[in-house]
């Protein structure tokens, strides 16, 4: 348990690692409670099974020896130990039979333990007879296995007895009729009462030796088995000691194996205690091999609040797994404070099993908060920030134990959580959704209170609303980019209006046939007459799917403002990528495009989507995403955007206009056929 949740000179974090770095072990709780269980037990029966019989065996066979004397004793043990070694030969591994049956019986247990901890989910789903197949294969594996070994058991049992008792038996007394039917070199001729009594006396010298043999021969299986525990008990103390120096084996994504990505897994960064947070080319790695980001490099000042923000899976949280030492450096420079000055409040938060006083000052006892001097008076006023002081008299005082999971909300949860934090009073605290919740106004208000604290936020959030509590973003693009500068809240936040009122115009129904159709007749077309050429680079049919891919450069003369042209370069003339993606088997269309023209100074992703609508029509949404990416000369940075952004409405509005106008050709010319026919 040392190792395993490390001690007061080591802080490895080896029960995360196992569970989330490394393959070999999948049910560490089942080793170290069971496995281990069944290994001293087995190895404290050694003395009793092993060591008494065998210096039993020298004794009596000593004695019998001097009574049959030594050749027939020599005769005795070759015959007993070649038949011992025939057993041997047709004794099955029963130590592996062991090692797996502890596998299968861990395996079991937490397939049933996950149906505990997601007793809800299962319920709201109705996994029952998912859950209960899962359950009977698991516990059919299991028993086929325990019928294979008890077969086993059975027969070698059975020839285990007739060698131990019958033919060992009848060795034995041939041995012992020795002295009966033929004279012994320097034992005296006796009369027929003194070999009767020699018979006897050796015959029970000789049960007493066959025994304690049987005996050790006996402990062979419990030796076998001990093996078995003792292969799983090492495995574990193995695992941990290489996950304690960075070794780890774990099943790893295809694209690790590219010749780049090969190299930076290779590749150990550097972690330097530092009062500030900075990344200098460090790459996002997860344990399964997958780089979510080649080379990150930002900064955080103590009281300049970060937000991260970006799609799924782009390495959001993977970041302060890296920060919290969870997760090794595989390249660059991370200077960070220790994790000890560190707090992570995730969406759902945790709350251990205690009182309810122990739920808010976790990991602390109560003595800890004692020796800190603060009272339960004090732990009362830090409930009241989150507005949740009256939970106290309600559930009983804080001496009240409950399973706290089930007996507060998720929203409750949350405010604990942020208690918590306040209680503790970190350096920095790591908000992973940590405020979707709670109200708009308690979320500003428990960010206010952090700042007044002097708590420095790393924020993942979606909320606009939270845009105004934070000076720096960190935003990712989802393919392995990202952007880090300033915010400006309350630019961004006109941005977003700009941006869904867009969307609100435009929003328009289309029979989705038309659309595809249209899609090829869009350009060239009076209304966007600022598009000049369409070069088709690549089209293609998915077999499988059925999906269309085509891909075009679209060539386009606009007159840019003197300003832009003057500053950063370029002409009139623009290029924009274009990818589109047909699927007849969802009716959906979806549309990216990227201007190539500014991408060494801005960002400028739109992307077009149709799908199906009730009554037999298509919904048309646009959206853009526009972000320069100048960070040091600001003021020419947010001109740029604007006008970006400006182009951008100007342009979308052609473009509908333009596609309204085509697809109303397409169907009166399809109004027309059907007339006419």
């Amino acid at each position: 348990m040392g190792q395993y949740l490390g001690n007061d000179k080591e802080d490895d974090k080896i029960f995360y690692k196992l569970a989330n770095l490394d393959d070999r072990i999948q049910n560490p709780d089942q080793m170290i409670t069971h496995d281990i269980q069944r290994f001293s037990a087995h190895l404290a029966a050694i003395y009793s099974n092993l060591a008494k019989p065998t210096l039993d065996v020298i004794l009596y066979n000593y004695q019998l020896s001097r009574n049959v004397g030594a050749e027939g004793l020599v005769l005795l043990t070759v015959l007993v130990q070649s038949s011992a070694a025939l057993l041997r030969a047709l004794t099955p591994h029963f130590g592996a039979y062991a090692a797996l049956s502890a596998q299968l019986s861990g395996s079991l247990r937490h397939t049933h333990s996950r149906l505990s901890e997601f007793s809800e989910e299962i319920a709201f789903f109705g996994g029952e007879e998912t859950e209960k197949l899962l359950l009977e294969r698991e516990y059919a594996t299991l028993m086929m296995h325990e019928n294979m070994v008890l077969g086993k058991r059975w027969w070698h049992g059975c020839v285990e007895e007739g060698i131990v008792k019958w033919l060992w038996g009848s060795f034995g007394l041939c041995i012992c009729a020795i002295p009966v039917f033929f004279k012994l070199p320097g034992v005296h001729s006796l009369d027929l009462g003194s070999r009767t009594e020699g018979f006897v006396t050796n015959r029970r010298l000789l049960l007493s030796s066959s025994d304690a043999f049987g005996r050790v021969l006996y402990s062979y299986k419990d030796l076998s088995e001990l093996a078995g525990y003792t292969a799983r008990v090492s495995m574990l103390l193995d695992t941990m000691a290489d996950v304690r120096k960075g070794k780890f084996e774990k099943a790893l994504v295809s694209s690790a194996s590219t010749e780049e990505n090969a190299k930076i897994l290779r590749g150990r960064g550097k972690i330097l205690e530092s009062e500030e947070i900075q990344f200098e080319n460090v790459p996002i790695v997860t344990p399964n091999g997958d780089v979510l980001v080649k080379s990150l490099s930002f900064y955080v000042k103590t009281g300049q609040h970060l937000l991260i923000v970006g799609p799924n899976g782009c390495g959001k949280s993977s970041l302060f797994r890296i920060l919290g030492g969870l997760w090794p450096v595989y390249g660059g420079i991370v200077r960070k404070p220790p994790a000890s000055q560190f707090i992570l409040i995730p969406q759902r938060p945790y709350l251990s099993l205690g009182t309810l006083r122990d739920q808010v000052i976790y990991p602390h006892s109560k003595a800890d908060m004692e020796e800190r001097g603060i009272t339960d008076t004090e732990l009362l006023a830090v409930l009241s920030v989150v507005q949740m002081d009256h939970i106290v008299e309600r559930e009983g005082g804080w001496d009240v134990a409950r399973e706290w999971r089930e007996a507060l909300s998720g929203g409750d949860q949350q405010k604990i959580a942020w208690a918590r934090l306040f209680y503790h009073k970190p350096k920095y605290a790591v908000l992973d959704e940590a405020t979707s919740l709670v109200p708009p106004e308690m979320e500003g208000m428990m960010m206010q209170h952090a700042t007044e604290l002097g708590i420095t936020l790393l924020t993942v959030s979606h909320r606009p609303s939270l845009w105004r509590y934070h000076s720096m973003i960190l935003q990712y693009d989802g393919q392995g980019g990202y952007v880090f500068t300033k915010l400006d809240a309350e630019k961004r936040l006109a941005l977003q209006q700009e941006k869904e009122m867009l969307e609100a115009k435009l929003l328009e129904v289309h029979p989705w046939s038309h659309v595809v159709i249209g899609m090829w007749h869009k350009y060239p077309n009076p209304h966007c007459t600022h598009v000049v050429t369409i070069d088709v680079v690549d089209r293609s049919v998915d077999p499988k799917t059925g999906i269309i891919r085509t891909e075009r450069v679209l060539g386009c003369k606009q007159k840019a403002p003197g300003w832009i042209v003057k500053v950063f370069g370029g002409s009139d003339d623009a290029f924009v990528r274009e990818i589109s993606f047909i699927d007849p088997a969802t009716q959906t269309a979806t549309i990216t495009s990227v201007n190539l023209s500014l991408s060494q100074v801005a960002t400028c992703y739109e992307n077009i989507l149709y799908r199906p609508a009730p009554n037999g029509h298509t919904t048309f949404i646009q959206t853009a995403e526009i972000q320069t990416r100048i960070t040091i000369w600001r003021s020419m940075a947010d001109k740029l955007e604007n006008w970006l952004v400006q182009r951008f409405e100007q342009n979308a509005q052609l473009g509908k206009a333009g596609f309204s106008d085509v697809l109303r050709n397409l169907w009166e010319a399809k109004q027309q056929q059907l007339a006419h026919s």
